[in-house]
């Protein structure tokens, strides 16, 4: 469950926060009475401020400004200025305590640390700001700095706390009657909407923010970059439906809007779209002519994210020319992909300077396609496992954001409590020296005194006992949360248990084949062996590297399963003759045992499935067939059409299995108590992949065995005509 971060937004959450007025007590009005009589006017009357004074605030006041304005110009192009200019106004506030000034000095910290990308750094500066903004009771101020703080949970990965927080955002706009906030948020949320793949909603955003901008009166503006983004948005949107022409009318308004007002940073942001739609439409000469303006632009400016993605993105262009120029000669593909490495590798460099993952992810990709297709498959892998690091480190930073945002949460949430403790304790000793004033005033009269010491001393003992009432319900809150924090502790450390088993298991089975190949490389680079022997070693190696890319295949198509990133292409399929492929494929393996795979069952069954996958789950049903099958065995694959159901049923006779197997039968990495007849290795993915695809399909697997040493039946049921899953291949 994700962390959701906790701010509201209602106006009247903040006008709680502000202290109650409490009478003054009888005190301080005797010596007010007094002073007045005594003719002490003087010592009541505030001084007015020398002028002195006033004049020093208000230039500190505008230095604080002037120095904060020139930090967000300059937040882009020259960030390392940006940040000292921004630390100089937090200093200047804070002598001066100016407290707007010091929060959009924080506000300006927070944006320059999102752009250089540390965005634990971006999000923390500006949670500080906004408690900073919500103490001080400026909705407005807390707006502005939530939609800062979604924009960066959105790029941290936390898009659902992104959308709940600009959701919140537009409903304070929304009640200031504020239409540029309104619209800033529309945009925000669409963006938020599109980073998830929601395209019909985030379309839905823009063309309302495009509707509330058609319907301002003339008195009314909002920022020409907001104007420019509602029709970038749609652009983009556009895009991904393939419709490029509309992008393009699209994409010149808000060329238009952003060269009318000279935002050379927006209109960078333009071309480099402009560019994707000239490509997708198959222009790629107007797409590199575009793609360079962009460059020129992002470059004239000093904004090296823009820089580092346009390169990336000229890169990829010419890696995409090398896949349509199919007849290009030797010399001509080496040209290409040279242009494609030197974009690329530009790009890299600029990446890798910052330390921004979230640039690197992509490049290293791009490099290892671009190593793959000139031949360089050691750089290649070296790219892609770059690629894989720069993944891991965006995840870790993805988990450190949720936690820092848990732990933000947790802190607000003790503070609320704290507040709210002491407020009671502040009325509570109001209403005791209130009591204790009536009881002074009530001893002149000796009749009632009896009477009212007893009252005050029934009603302390009464508070006395609900005091010690909520004592003890926190107490017992207390001692809930730290057994759940346990039990949470408890599971983090099976997690990691079972993590380290797996990987155990994963070493271990890949350890064997490698050794094999190391072992027959060492005698054939011994100069010993024969040409026969050296045939011979090699077809070992062959057949280990061949175990070996099994295993990865298995381990990789696992972790696709768990990760959710396998998408269906189902179609409508013979299956008796893809079944009949997948024994001719087995066959050969199945013959050197000495085994016999026979096929029965109806020749017209057909099925809409998706071809590739199903393949997948014959080759493995099959494969553990002959795997555990005795020498010289019998395999039957039998096909069954009842009503709408098929049925694919694989039966063999070797060891099956003990009832307790059963229960893990198809999970992942389990050693179950049958072994392979002849010795071969087994990753413990095969039928755990096999289970998980079927039931993508909408169907079902499931096994029997009478018993140890009688064999094994496997069947999966699949319905003739299936649904289309709604998964998306990330």
């Amino acid at each position: 469950m994700s962390a959701k971060p906790t701010h509201r937004w209602q106006i009247q959450d903040l006008m709680a926060t502000k202290p109650r007025a409490t009478s003054a007590p009888w005190s301080a009005r005797w010596i007010a009475c007094g002073l007045l009589l005594l003719g002490g006017w003087p010592l009541l009357a505030a001084s007015p401020q020398p002028p002195t004074a006033t004049t020093a605030l208000a230039y500190r006041a505008e230095r604080v400004q002037a120095l904060n304005d020139n930090a967000l110009k300059l937040a882009r192009t020259d960030p390392d200025r940006a940040t000292h200019l921004a630390n100089e106004a937090l200093l200047a506030a804070t002598t001066a305590q100016d407290q707007r000034g010091r929060i959009e000095a924080l506000h300006n910290l927070g944006r320059i640390a999102r752009l250089r990308g540390d965005l634990q750094q971006a999000a923390t500066t500006l949670r500080g700001a906004e408690a900073e903004a919500r103490k001080l009771g400026d909705l407005r101020l807390v707006a502005q700095l939530g939609n800062s703080l979604g924009v960066t949970y959105e790029l941290q990965g936390l898009e659902a706390e992104a959308l709940e927080l600009h959701q919140q955002v537009l409903a304070t706009w929304q009640a200031l009657d504020d239409p540029a906030g309104v619209i800033a948020s529309m945009i925000n949320i669409g963006k938020v909407f599109e980073s998830r793949r929601d395209y019909v909603n985030a379309r839905e955003q823009f063309q309302k923010a495009r509707e509330h901008l058609a319907a301002l009166t003339p008195d009314q503006t909002i920022p020409a970059q907001d104007r420019a983004a509602i029709w970038l948005g749609l652009a983009r949107l556009d895009l991904q439906a393939d419709k490029a022409q509309p992008a393009l009318v699209e994409i010149a308004s808000a060329l238009a809007i952003q060269r009318q007002t000279d935002d050379r940073i927006g209109e960078a942001t333009s071309l480099a779209i402009q560019a994707r739609a000239r490509e997708q439409s198959g222009d790629q000469s107007a797409a590199l002519a575009a793609y360079t303006q962009a460059l020129d632009l992002a470059s004239s400016i000093g904004d090296k994210t823009a820089i580092t993605e346009t390169l990336t993105a000229i890169g990829r262009l010419h890696l995409n020319r090398l896949t349509n120029a199919s007849a290009a000669t030797e010399a001509q593909r080496q040209t290409i992909l040279n242009e494609a490495l030197g974009y690329t590798e530009r790009a890299y460099r600029l990446a890798d300077a910052s330390n921004n993952s979230t640039l690197l992810m992509p490049i290293h990709q791009q490099l290892a396609d671009i190593f793959e297709a000139r031949g360089e498959l050691a750089r290649a892998l070296a790219a892609e496992r770059a690629y894989t690091q720069s993944r891991e480190h965006w995840f870790s930073e993805l988990s450190r954001a949720r936690y820092d945002l848990l732990a933000s949460r947790y802190q607000a949430e003790e503070r609320e409590r704290e507040l709210s403790r002491l407020r009671d304790q502040s009325e509570l000793s109001q209403r005791l020296i209130a009591r204790e004033q009536v009881v002074r005033r009530v001893l002149l009269v000796a009749v009632v005194l009896a009477l009212l010491l007893a009252a005050v001393l029934g009603f302390r003992f009464w508070e006395r006992e609900r005091v010690n009432e909520r004592l003890r319900q926190v107490g017992d809150q207390l001692r809930s949360a730290l057994t759940a924090a346990e039990r949470a502790q408890t599971r983090a450390e099976e997690a990691d248990q079972f993590k380290t088993e797996m990987l155990g298991m994963a070493a271990h089975d890949l350890r064997n084949p490698l050794g094999t190949i190391l072992g027959f490389a060492d005698l054939i680079r011994a100069d010993r062996a024969t040409a026969e022997d050296i045939q011979r070693y090699a077809g070992i190696i062959a057949t280990a590297t061949r175990r070996t890319l099994r295993m990865l295949g298995d381990l990789l198509e696992a972790a696709a399963l768990d990760a959710g990133r396998v998408v269906l292409h189902p179609q409508n399929i013979d299956l008796h003759q893809l079944v009949t492929e997948a024994i001719e494929r087995t066959r050969e393996r199945a013959a050197a045992k000495g085994q016999q795979i026979s096929l029965l069952g109806s020749q017209a069954a057909r099925v809409e499935a998706d071809p590739e996958r199903l393949q997948q789950v014959l080759d493995n049903l099959l494969g553990n067939a002959v795997k555990f099958s005795p020498l010289n065995g019998r395999i039957e694959v039998e096909l069954k059409l009842v009503e709408q159901q098929v049925s694919i049923i694989v039966r063999d006779d070797g060891p099956g299995f003990r009832r307790d197997d059963e229960p893990r039968l198809f999970q992942r990495f389990q050693r179950l108590s049958a072994r392979p007849t002849a010795g071969e290795t087994s990753t413990g993915l095969g039928l755990a992949i096999v289970k998980d695809l079927v039931e993508l399909h909408g169907g079902s697997v499931h096994a029997s065995s009478p018993g140890p040493g009688l064999g094994a039946t496997f069947t999966v049921q699949l319905s003739q005509r299936i649904a289309t899953p709604a998964a998306s291949q990330t």
